[in-house]
């Protein structure tokens, strides 16, 4: 993640640019209750596990190394993820046939994939602040399916160490 350059990555125009949200719920996904469903009655996200590493269950520490190895290895297989492939897309009355293939930009939030026997919708993990008030992308995918951060290594980790953010 270190030798990633903005500005070449702008001018080479690689990033998801619209949002298609709309596109994904007329061919029969429902995202009302978040990209890939709740995650329980306590609020939590779906980076919990890894925000919980890094900056203890009540945020309340921060683990550097955990932190390092976390956000230096990310890679496309490390973003939590639903696959829909034809069965689950059947039994969810999901009809595919007018999404182009590629991925696409849903929300703010996360992705679809969409390939020829399957659907992958991938959610960001995103930094928010103790009040649930300000949501922050940490990472995203460009339209070629690569990592892009979205911001800096060293903004995610100031926050995360005050104790006042975490990832979900």
């Amino acid at each position: 993640m270190n030798d990633f350059d903005l500005r070449k990555y702008l001018a080479e125009g690689r990033l998801l640019k619209e949002d298609q949200t709309d596109l994904f719920v007329k061919a029969g996904f429902i995202f009302d209750d978040g990209l890939l469903g709740g995650v329980g009655s306590g609020g939590g996200g779906y980076y919990d596990f890894i925000s919980d590493k890094i900056s203890g269950y009540h945020i309340d520490k921060f683990d550097e190394e955990e932190f390092n190895n976390w956000y230096d290895n990310f890679s496309k297989k490390d973003f939590n993820s639903l696959v829909y492939n034809s069965e689950r897309m059947e039994d969810y009355s999901i009809d595919p046939s007018g999404l182009p293939k590629g991925i696409h930009q849903l929300d703010t939030a996360g992705a679809g994939e969409v390939m020829d026997d399957m659907i992958v919708i991938y959610a960001y993990p995103t930094l928010v602040d103790e009040n649930g008030g300000e949501f922050i992308t940490i990472f995203s995918l460009d339209k070629d399916g690569n990592i892009v951060p979205e911001i800096s290594k060293e903004e995610v980790k100031t926050k995360l160490a005050s104790n006042e953010y975490s990832i979900i």
